[in-house]
């Protein structure tokens, strides 16, 4: 009786894991315009909201009144040094209250659309919203520098949307943007004997653009 009460158990288990897993179809994360840039002096970077929609799921923003707004975060977090020099978001779509803050290592940037509005922001085609642009310095220590794009921090209630969902955590309709994603900021494309230098994260951004 114990074995197969145990068996009966890890059924359910499995059941309302896979009933999660469906549900988990509407994906929302923080990312650069490119994963990889090439450098250039007084760099500009888009930084975008992306909605990734898979099992056939339809945007969850409609429902849920748009996008009334967002917070992001942009974090140096190895190779060289590439000091950030500026954030600033997007007045056009976010016509309310904004507040970003800025040091050579680490910025933020929040926003809201205006308060009079009714309704709020919704994808592009692409399935994303154009948060803002990050501005990097011209005098790199060394190159690649690489960054992450993420949520402002794990507390919460930036990126909202009118109905006061918050994107940056899971929740019954969608998996919130919990993972940050690379920026990876290039000169030349190091050889492979000069890849045990830098951190193994960079590895994967460096490959790629071997391809």
């Amino acid at each position: 009786m114990a074995r197969s009460s145990s068996f009966n158990l890890a059924a359910v288990a499995l059941t309302l894991l896979a009933a999660t897993s469906a549900r988990s179809a509407i994906f929302y994360q923080y990312e650069a315009s490119s994963p990889s840039v090439s450098f250039s002096a007084n760099l500009s970077v888009n930084i975008y909201l992306r909605e990734t929609l898979t099992l056939g799921s339809a945007s969850a923003l409609p429902t849920k009144g748009g996008l009334f707004g967002a917070g992001f975060r942009v974090t140096h977090i190895g190779g060289g040094t590439l000091p950030i020099l500026g954030i600033s978001g997007n007045p056009t779509l976010f016509s309310g209250p904004a507040n970003g803050s800025v040091s050579p290592t680490t910025a933020t940037y929040l926003q809201a659309v205006s308060l009079e509005t009714t309704s709020g922001l919704l994808t592009d085609p692409s399935g994303r919203i154009l948060l803002g642009t990050v501005l990097f310095g011209s005098v790199p220590s060394a190159l690649p520098a690489l960054f992450e794009i993420s949520r402002i921090d794990s507390l919460g209630g930036n990126t909202l949307t009118f109905t006061a969902d918050d994107l940056d955590f899971p929740s019954p309709d969608f998996s919130g943007a919990t993972t940050p994603t690379p920026l990876l900021i290039y000169s030349t494309i190091p050889e492979p004997a000069s890849l045990s230098l830098l951190p193994p994260a960079l590895f994967p951004l460096l490959l790629r653009r071997r391809r």
